[in-house]
C-alpha cells in the first residue's frame, strides 16, 4: 500500500507514542530516567525541552528522538516481555527506513521514491500487542473513508531561513535524478558559479531538480547559506484535463523582487534596489523557477543590482546568457521513466493501465520521450478516463505546453534552421544545415545556439571527423513542428528542394572525387564531414568559370567559415584569384594550402595547380618544374605526366619533356589526349625556337618544326582537332618563316624536306588570323620559290585566302555545297566559290540536322561569314537536297 505525507506522519506519531509508553512502563518506572539515558541523549533532549518554552507536564522522554528511544528499548530488552524484546531486536534494521522518512516528514523535505510504500511495509512488521496505537493507526489508514486527523504536519524549524514550496512530485519522489542533484549541488557550493541555470525542454523536470537541490542545501553538515528564497514565475500548469492558468502568478522582475522581499520583511513594498539593501552582507541563494517568463535582460538587471554575495539557481528553457553556468537536463533513463510510470499507476490506482504489459509500458515511455511531465500527464489523463492509445497518439496539448512559448520567441532564422533540421530528418552538421537553409554558417551557428538554449536541439562534437559539430532536433521539438508547420509550408518545401539538390550534387561530387582526375572543379574532402564545404567550393569554382568573381570569392569565404584549416579552401581560393589578383598573393595562398595538406596525394593536387600558376602568371619555370615533379611523384596520372612534360619543356629539358608528353598521350583518350597532343606539338615548336635562337642551328630547328607539324597533321587525320592545334600549326608556320628568312639573309639554303608542305597546305586556309599567321604569311610569300620550290603551293593558298575577292564572295548566303570531311565536332564543306573549302562547327547546324546522321558527300545549304580570326566559317548549315 502507498500512503501520503499526512498518513505517514500519523503512523510515525503513533509509533513514537507507543515506544515512549513502553519505556515508561517497562524501564523508567523502575529507575530514574537520568540513569537510563546516556549523557549525549540527555543533552539533546534537554536542549529541545529548553527551546519549547512554556511546555509543562512533560519529561525528557517526550523530547527524545525516535532512534534514541528505540535504542533505549534495545538496551533494556531484559526488562521487556520476551516476545516484544525479540521483535525489537529483529526489527532494528527497519529504522534505516523509518528514521530518514521521519526526517523528511518533520523537516518538510521532499519524499523519496517509494517512501510511502516502504514505511507502510516497515510498520506492518511490528505485530506485538504493545504497539496498540500503531495498530489502530494502521487500521485507520487501511480504511479508504478515514481521513488523517492531523491535517497539518508539524514542521521542525530549520537553521536556514527558506520559503521552499512542497514539491508536486511528493507522491512518487524524484526518480532517476540522483547524479543530477549531486552535480548541481557541487556547482552551487563551488566558488566559480554564481548563477547556475538548469535548462531543458518543457516538462523534463527542471523545477523538481531545483527543489531537490535546494532542500539538499538545507541539510548540508556545514551550511553555507543564511537563506534560500524561492520565487516561481510559472503562469500555467498542465493537468490531466488540460492546461490551467495559475492565479496571481508573478510575471515581472518587480513582482519577483516584491515576493522575495516579503519573505524577509513582512511589510516590504520596495523593488530591486530596496531588496539589495536588505540582502547586503547575507549569503543567500535565490531560486528563480521558470525564468523564461521574463527576459534575460531583466534578470541581468536584478543580478547587477543585488550584492555579489548572492547566488542564483535558475530553471529556464532558454537560459539567461553569458553570466550563467548552464546545466543541461536530459530526459530520464528508460528504467527511471518505467519506474515512474509503474509507481504512478500504482499510487493512483489507475485500473485501466494495470494490465498493460512490460513491453507495452516500455513503448509508452518511449513515445512520451522519457519526459517525467509527459509520463505523469499520461497517467493523469488515463485516470481522468481518456483512452491510453488516444492519449499517446494525440499529444498536441502536451507539446504546446512544453514548446510553444519557446518557439514563439525564436528569431526568423532560428525557425528556418529548425524547419531545415526537420526537413532533413536526421542529425546534420552545421555546414550541412547552412547549405540546406541557404544561410552563412556563422548565422546558422548563432541560431543553433538559440535553439539549444530553448532545448529544441541537441548537439555533439565528433572527435573522429575533425571535431565537427552535429545537430539534431529533440524528439519533442520534432513532434511539435509536425503539429505547427504543415507539410506544404513554403519554407519547408524550399528547404526540401535545397536538401534534394544538395544530396544529388554530393553524389556527383563524391563520384568525381573518388577518381584521380585533376580537374580544378573536383574538390576532395578529408572526411565525410567536409562534404558541405566541398560543395560550397565547387559552386565557387563554377561561379568563377562563369566570370562571377564576386560570388565566387563570397562562397570561398563561406567555405572558410565552415572549415578554416581545410587545404582545399586555400587551393580553390588561389585558383580563383589567379585570374585577377596579385600573382605573389596567389602563390602565398597556394603555399598555405600546401602547409595544410595531410597526405602526399593532397600535396600532389595542390602542387599540380600551383605549378600551372607559377608557369602562367609568374613565369617562374624553375619552381613550376619543382611543383610539377612533386605532383607527379605523389599522384602519377597522365595529367601529371603531361604537366611535368610541359614544365620540363618550359625549362629547356626538351627531350625528357617530350618523352613524358608521349607517355601521357598513350595513356589518355578523348579531350585529355588532345591536350597532351597540343603540348607535344608545342614542345617541338619551342625546341625549334630554342635551336634557332640559342643554338643557331637552322637545320635542327627545321627538323623540330617538321616534327611539330607532323604531330598536328597526325591528329587531324584521326579526326581530333581543335582551335589550339590550329594555333600551334600557325606558330609552326611562323617559326618556319623565321628560319627561312634568317637563312635567306645569310645567303644560305636549308633543307626543308622534314616539313610536310603538301599535307599542311589544306589546313592553311583554316588557321586563325593571329600575329603568328600574319608574320608567316609575309615571310612565306616573300620567299624565293626558285630556292624553296616546296613553298609555292602554300604561297598560292595564302594569297588566295587573303584576296579581296574571297571576302566579297564570303558575303554570299544560301550557298549549296557538299560535305568534304567530318572530324567529330566540326567539318568542311566543298564549294566551287571557295577553293580552300569552308569550316563549320557542329554548333552551327540547323535544329533539323542531326550531327550523328551526317556523312561525307551529303549536300548542305549554308551561309558564309568571316570569323573574328579572319577565317571563313559556315553558319546555318542545313540539308540542301
Amino acid at each position: 500500500m502507498i500512503i501520503d505525507r499526512q498518513q505517514i506522519y500519523h503512523l510515525i506519531f503513533s509509533f513514537e507514542t507507543d515506544m515512549r509508553e513502553m519505556c515508561r512502563k517497562y524501564i523508567v518506572s523502575y529507575q530514574p530516567i537520568s540513569e537510563v539515558l546516556n549523557p549525549e541523549e540527555i543533552a539533546n533532549a534537554t536542549e529541545r525541552l529548553a527551546r519549547d518554552k512554556g511546555n509543562s507536564g512533560v519529561d525528557l522522554l517526550d523530547y527524545l528522538d525516535l532512534r534514541p528511544t528505540y535504542d533505549l528499548l534495545n538496551r533494556h530488552r531484559g526488562d521487556l516481555p520476551e516476545s516484544l524484546a525479540k521483535e525489537i531486536r529483529e526489527l532494528t534494521s527497519s529504522l534505516e527506513i523509518i528514521v530518514p522518512v521521519r526526517q523528511r516528514i518533520m523537516h518538510a523535505r521532499p519524499l523519496g521514491p517509494g517512501d510511502g510504500e516502504k514505511i507502510w511495509t516497515a510498520f506492518n512488521g511490528f505485530t506485538q500487542r504493545q504497539w496498540e496505537r500503531l495498530h489502530e493507526s494502521l487500521r485507520q489508514v487501511r480504511d479508504p473513508n478515514w481521513l488523517a486527523q492531523a491535517a497539518v504536519v508539524p514542521v521542525v524549524p530549520d537553521e536556514i531561513l527558506h520559503n521552499l514550496p512542497m514539491p508536486d512530485y511528493d507522491e512518487t519522489g524524484l526518480f532517476g535524478r540522483e547524479g543530477d542533484v549531486d552535480n548541481v549541488v557541487k556547482l552551487i557550493t563551488s566558488r566559480t558559479a554564481s548563477v547556475v541555470t538548469i535548462t531543458g525542454e518543457g516538462g523534463i523536470g527542471k523545477t523538481a531538480l531545483a527543489l531537490e537541490v535546494a532542500n539538499r542545501l538545507l541539510d548540508l553538515p556545514e551550511p553555507q547559506l543564511d537563506a534560500i528564497l524561492w520565487v516561481s514565475l510559472k503562469k500555467e500548469r498542465l493537468t490531466g484535463v488540460g492546461v490551467k492558468q495559475i492565479r496571481n502568478a508573478v510575471l515581472t522582475i518587480q513582482g519577483a523582487a516584491e515576493s522575495l522581499g516579503a519573505e524577509l520583511v513582512s511589510d516590504f513594498t520596495g523593488g530591486v534596489q530596496e531588496l539589495g539593501e536588505i540582502l547586503e552582507d547575507l549569503n543567500v541563494l535565490i531560486c528563480f523557477d521558470n525564468l523564461e517568463t521574463i527576459s534575460g535582460e531583466e534578470f541581468v538587471y536584478l543580478y547587477e543590482n543585488l550584492p555579489p554575495s548572492i547566488k542564483y539557481l535558475v530553471t529556464s528553457r532558454n537560459g539567461v546568457g553569458q553570466i550563467e553556468r548552464r546545466y543541461q537536463l536530459s530526459p530520464l533513463s528508460e528504467q527511471a521513466a518505467l519506474s515512474l510510470l509503474n509507481y504512478l499507476i500504482k499510487v493512483r490506482e489507475v485500473n485501466s493501465l494495470r494490465g498493460v504489459s512490460y513491453a507495452a509500458r516500455k513503448e509508452i515511455v518511449k513515445e512520451l520521450r522519457y519526459s517525467p511531465l509527459a509520463v505523469k500527464w499520461f497517467v493523469l489523463a488515463a485516470d481522468a478516463g481518456r483512452p491510453a492509445l488516444e492519449t499517446i497518439k494525440n499529444q498536441d496539448e502536451l507539446l504546446v505546453f512544453c514548446v510553444e512559448s519557446v518557439y514563439r520567441n525564436l528569431s526568423n532564422t532560428s525557425r528556418t534552421v529548425l524547419i531545415g533540421l526537420d526537413a532533413v530528418g536526421k542529425e546534420s552538421s552545421l555546414s550541412e544545415i547552412a547549405i540546406i537553409v541557404g544561410e552563412p554558417v556563422l548565422v546558422v551557428s548563432r541560431s543553433v545556439q538559440e535553439l539549444a538554449q530553448g532545448s529544441l536541439v541537441v548537439s555533439r562534437i565528433d572527435p573522429e571527423h575533425d571535431m565537427e559539430t552535429y545537430i539534431a532536433l529533440t524528439e519533442t521539438a520534432q513532434k511539435y513542428l509536425r503539429l505547427v508547420v504543415p507539410v506544404d509550408d513554403p519554407e519547408r518545401l524550399r528547404i526540401a528542394d535545397n536538401e534534394l539538390e544538395y544530396r544529388l550534387d554530393e553524389e556527383r561530387r563524391a563520384k568525381d572525387a573518388s577518381s584521380r582526375v585533376l580537374n580544378p572543379v573536383i574538390v576532395r574532402g578529408r572526411t565525410p564531414a567536409d562534404s558541405p564545404t566541398c560543395q560550397v567550393l565547387r559552386r565557387a569554382l563554377l561561379a568563377s568559370h562563369n566570370r562571377d568573381q564576386e560570388t565566387a570569392l563570397n562562397l570561398v569565404d563561406q567555405a572558410r567559415a565552415m572549415s578554416p584549416d581545410f587545404w582545399e579552401v586555400d587551393r580553390v581560393e588561389a585558383y580563383i584569384r589567379s585570374y585577377s589578383d596579385s600573382a605573389l598573393m596567389v602563390s602565398q595562398i597556394y603555399m598555405r594550402a600546401l602547409d595544410r595538406t595531410e597526405s602526399e596525394f593532397q600535396r600532389g593536387i595542390v602542387a599540380h595547380f600551383f605549378s600551372g600558376h607559377l608557369a602562367k602568371n609568374e613565369h617562374d619555370v624553375d619552381r613550376s618544374l619543382q611543383m610539377a615533379r612533386m605532383a607527379h611523384e605523389a599522384i602519377g596520372t597522365p595529367e601529371t605526366l603531361g604537366s611535368l612534360g610541359n614544365a620540363l619543356v618550359r625549362s629547356g629539358f626538351f627531350r625528357e619533356g617530350i618523352d613524358y608528353l608521349k607517355e601521357a598521350i598513350n595513356d589518355s583518350d578523348g579531350k585529355s589526349k588532345l591536350i597532351y597532343t597540343t603540348g607535344l606539338a608545342t614542345a617541338y615548336r619551342r625546341w625549334a625556337e630554342h635551336e634557332l635562337s640559342e643554338e643557331n642551328n637552322v637545320n635542327e630547328a627545321v627538323k623540330r618544326v617538321g616534327q611539330a607539324v607532323n604531330v598536328v597533321l597526325d591528329s587531324h587525320k584521326r579526326g581530333v582537332m581543335d582551335e589550339k592545334l590550329f594555333n600551334v600549326l600557325s606558330q609552326c608556320l611562323s617559326e618556319t618563316g623565321r628560319i627561312l628568312s634568317k637563312t635567306s639573309r645569310l645567303g644560305l639554303t636549308v633543307n626543308t624536306s622534314d616539313i610536310p608542305w603538301n599535307e599542311m597546305q589544306s589546313l592553311v586556309p583554316h588557321l586563325p588570323r593571329t600575329n603568328d599567321f600574319g608574320y608567316a604569311a609575309r615571310s612565306i610569300t616573300s620567299l624565293d620559290t626558285s630556292k624553296y620550290p616546296e613553298v609555292a603551293g602554300i604561297q598560292t593558298v595564302i594569297q588566295g585566302t587573303s584576296s579581296e575577292s574571297g571576302h566579297e564572295t564570303a558575303s554570299q548566303s544560301g550557298s549549296i555545297g557538299q560535305i568534304l570531311s567530318l572530324h567529330g565536332s566540326f567539318g568542311f564543306v566543298a564549294h566551287p566559290n571557295f577553293p580552300t573549302n569552308v569550316f563549320f562547327p557542329y554548333s552551327s547546324l540547323d535544329d533539323s540536322v542531326n550531327a550523328n546522321e551526317l556523312q561525307v558527300g551529303d549536300v548542305v545549304q549554308f551561309d558564309v561569314e568571316v570569323a573574328d580570326d579572319g577565317r571563313l566559317r559556315a553558319s546555318l548549315v542545313k540539308r540542301g537536297d
